[in-house]
């Protein structure tokens, strides 16, 4: 390790030595970068079987994206990285591919829903911790879905977080679809569906003070991919806010809870679930 004396200050990396400072000091450091270089594991042939797990890793790095952007439209709630979350469930789905080598083994979705069904948006607290009730949900062969919520009763079936008296509870489907490896990298394999589409309702904002009578959500897609290579992924969140005034409200970030209800493949029906 060597310490940079000059008028000119460099952080980063230059060629094959790493220019850097540490906590408490102005001193710029350097030390020599350690193991092959980018271009060695691009090219070399020592590096064939990482450039295969660095191929499967970036299918890992899309289907996180397009699986985040399922819940776009309840994001609020979320209150931990995704990413880091969906990373063991993505690569359950590549080594359940028997038929294609490693490098290639696909992200099939629809041909395993149930990995996803039931996993959680939030860390904190679940969703069924916050309403304890017989959610029922069911998701059409043309991906139309409803989701009836029970009437609501505070301290009953309802557990809002201390101090907040107000919810909306919001749905999501979405449209997310398998990965395949096409021309070395990952990609959707459906012209019309090349990227997750989504469509949410949303109830009012309610107050967690009174009984909230039984409420539908329902939600029909804009689209219907021509193949099954996808899978319907129903999700259902609520959210807590704060009264701005009596008819404006504003979310609290990362208050809520949230989960997927249910996986259906493409061109199948659920049945009639609940929570």
């Amino acid at each position: 390790m060597g310490i940079l004396k000059s008028a000119i200050s460099i952080i980063g990396p230059v060629g094959e030595f790493t220019f850097y400072k540490v906590p408490g000091s102005n001193q710029i450091r350097v030390r020599r970068r350690a193991g092959p270089s980018r271009e060695q594991i691009k090219t070399g042939k020592n590096f064939a079987t990482v450039r295969l797990y660095n191929n499967e890793f970036a299918g890992r790095v899309l289907g996180s994206q397009l699986i985040t952007r399922a819940f776009a439209p309840v994001k609020h709630v979320i209150n931990y990285r995704l990413s880091q979350a969906l990373h063991k469930p993505l690569q359950i789905f590549q080594n359940l591919d028997a038929t294609n080598k490693l490098g290639e083994r696909r992200i099939c979705f629809s041909e395993h829903p149930t990995i996803l069904t039931g996993f959680s948006l939030t860390k904190r607290r679940s969703l069924l911790s916050v309403i304890d009730a017989d959610i029922q949900h069911h998701i059409s062969e043309t991906g139309a879905a409803t989701i009836y919520i029970p009437p609501i009763r505070p301290n009953v079936n309802l557990f809002m977080p201390q101090g907040y008296s107000w919810f909306k509870i919001s749905a999501v489907l979405a449209s997310v679809p398998d990965l395949h490896v096409i021309e070395g990298k990952y990609a959707s394999p459906l012209p019309d569906l090349p990227n997750t589409l989504h469509v949410s309702d949303t109830t009012p904002w309610l107050s967690a003070q009174r009984v909230i009578p039984g409420h539908t959500l329902r939600l029909t897609p804009r689209v219907i991919p021509a193949s099954k290579n996808f899978v319907w992924m129903l999700s259902l969140a609520i959210e807590v806010g704060v009264a701005i005034d009596w008819e404006d409200f504003q979310t609290v970030k990362k208050l809520g809870a949230g989960m997927v209800l249910d996986v259906v493949p493409g061109g199948m029906a659920s049945r009639f679930h609940a929570w």
